[in-house]
């Protein structure tokens, strides 16, 4: 989160993780992004991070792509917002766990297949324990639109949906496959 001991990172594109790297990010604040602020296509595994105001497309905050893999633990999304055709806080196309996250006020472009906060739209496994979602907002799924298709699952425990608002349909949850 943010706190005197926390790395603030600002700027455009923030970080990009190659394939084959494997990364590991600790008490860091990605902050005022004007482009996707982490794009993933190695391995990432966070801790005690915040992404905060990040505004940009196709994804405010994190875009993980089909050659990622991530894993964030106590790690906060915060007010991000997509531009183009995305969501706000993390878009996932790589097999994704989130523990103890906390999404906040993070809105999708307003053309966007949903997912104010996360949008699935690859055939990949994702696992969401313990987390929290309130006042994402999306065109349907206001905070998480899933639509992988094939082998690909969704797994959520012990998590809570507070107030996450949907400008078409499904206020907190999308989930279908193609």
């Amino acid at each position: 989160g943010i706190n005197p001991q926390t790395t603030l990172v600002e700027g455009p594109t923030l970080m990009s993780i190659a394939t084959g790297a494997q990364v590991t990010l600790r008490q860091m604040t990605f902050r005022n992004a004007t482009q996707s602020a982490l794009v993933v296509s190695g391995g990432l595994f966070t801790e005690g991070m915040a992404f905060d105001g990040n505004v940009g497309g196709p994804v405010g905050a994190v875009m993980i792509t089909n050659t990622g893999t991530a894993t964030f633990t106590d790690t906060v999304f915060r007010d991000n917002v997509s531009t183009f055709n995305g969501p706000g806080a993390i878009r996932v196309s790589g097999d994704t766990t989130i523990r103890d996250g906390a999404f906040y006020r993070n809105t999708a472009a307003p053309a966007a297949l949903g997912g104010g906060a996360v949008f699935v739209p690859d055939a990949v496994d994702v696992v969401i324990d313990a987390s929290y979602f309130e006042g994402n907002v999306a065109l349907n799924g206001g905070a998480l639109t899933f639509t992988g298709s094939g082998a690909s699952s969704l797994r959520i425990t012990n998590s809570t949906f507070y107030a996450n608002e949907s400008l078409g349909s499904f206020g907190a949850i999308r989930s279908f496959t193609t």
